[in-house]
């Protein structure tokens, strides 16, 4: 049952791409509160997961709490799934925030240190319901979901990624 909710969760909030409120936020709150959403989902035991904090220079970012919280949990939960198949004691996920090159915009920077994804992959992690995890391990709506609420904030999201090389989302 609670697969189904999360499932039909996801399909509504890609259906709906519902409206983003855009309040100024606390990027370091947001990140620990996605990070604890993240360890109730998923086991993130021997998984290094490093946090580069915002500092000083990081302009506040307008952007929907909320809609950013569940894009980051997306990302945090596709790099752990990720790093599945590499050694615990090696399995790391970088998470960092710097300045774009637009005006009071960040880059929001999740990388893992996973196998990466070949170029046929790449190009359709974005489809809703494709999914390369096994049945019943993803709805293939994570990234679908995570571009619609990041569009309807005016950002963008892209991946960075090959086999071998990990991946890095933006």
């Amino acid at each position: 049952t609670t697969r189904c909710q999360q499932v039909t969760e996801s399909i509504l909030a890609y259906s709906k791409q519902l409206r983003s409120r855009l309040v100024a936020v606390d990027m370091e709150v947001l990140f620990h509160a996605a990070l604890v959403d993240l360890a109730v989902r998923r086991n993130t035991a021997g998984i290094e997961i490093v946090l580069a904090s915002p500092n000083d220079d990081i302009p506040v970012v307008q952007c929907d709490p909320d809609h950013l919280r569940i894009i980051l949990l997306n990302l945090f939960t596709n790099a752990v799934d990720a790093l599945s198949v590499v050694e615990r004691k090696k399995a790391r996920v970088h998470v960092s925030v710097t300045r774009a090159a637009e005006p009071d915009m960040i880059d929001i920077h999740v990388r893992d240190n996973g196998p990466g994804m070949p170029p046929e992959v790449r190009d359709h992690v974005f489809e809703p319901f494709f999914s390369t995890k096994p049945m019943g391990s993803g709805s293939g709506l994570g990234l679908a979901v995570s571009l619609g609420l990041m569009t309807g904030m005016h950002g963008r999201i892209s991946v960075d990624t090959a086999p071998g090389q990990g991946t890095h989302v933006t």
